[in-house]
């Protein structure tokens, strides 16, 4: 009875065998690492500047300063800061333009800002916002820049405290 043969699967040395399972277990661990990093990419969706830096191959721009930062400020120094809005202020802090109103608070990322207009983004409700840089009224897309809505006006602090009368 010895000499009947056995089933082929037997016949293969126990390391052969275990193998199938750790490459079915290192299968199964790279699929959920791969699912946590798209849920989390979805929870956390890359800023838009960043995303734009990424996908044109460069390195996205870090807190430090660089060369690009000092050339940038140049262009922007004369660029306003800051501006009133009614009961608000909406001014550039730390990097962030900032939307104060009463307890309100609400941070936007700078998109591009040229002599003409400021352009940001507010991660937390996915919304752009634009305004003309010697103020008025500041527009809103609530849908990746498809349309815009008149949001609120804003003037430099220099001028009169109340926008004019129209």
């Amino acid at each position: 009875m010895d000499d009947e043969p056995q089933d082929s699967a037997d016949e293969r040395p126990k390391v052969f065998k275990n193998v199938n399972a750790w490459i079915g277990g290192i299968t199964g661990v790279v699929i959920a690492l791969a699912g946590l990093r798209l849920a989390w990419q979805q929870l956390m969706p890359t800023p838009p500047v960043q995303a734009a830096t990424e996908t044109q191959g460069e390195a996205p721009p870090n807190d430090a300063s660089t060369e690009n930062d000092a050339v940038e400020d140049a262009t922007t120094a004369a660029l306003p800061l800051s501006y009133k809005a009614e009961d608000a202020t909406f001014e550039k802090t730390g990097g962030l333009w900032v939307y104060t109103s009463g307890d309100e608070v609400t941070r936007y990322q700078e998109v591009s800002r040229d002599g003409g207009n400021t352009l940001v983004f507010d991660p937390m409700r996915k919304v752009y916002a634009r305004w003309p840089t010697t103020g008025g009224m500041v527009k809103e897309s609530k849908d990746d820049q498809k349309s815009w809505e008149d949001s609120f006006e804003v003037w430099l602090p220099e001028e009169a405290d109340a926008p004019a009368a129209q």
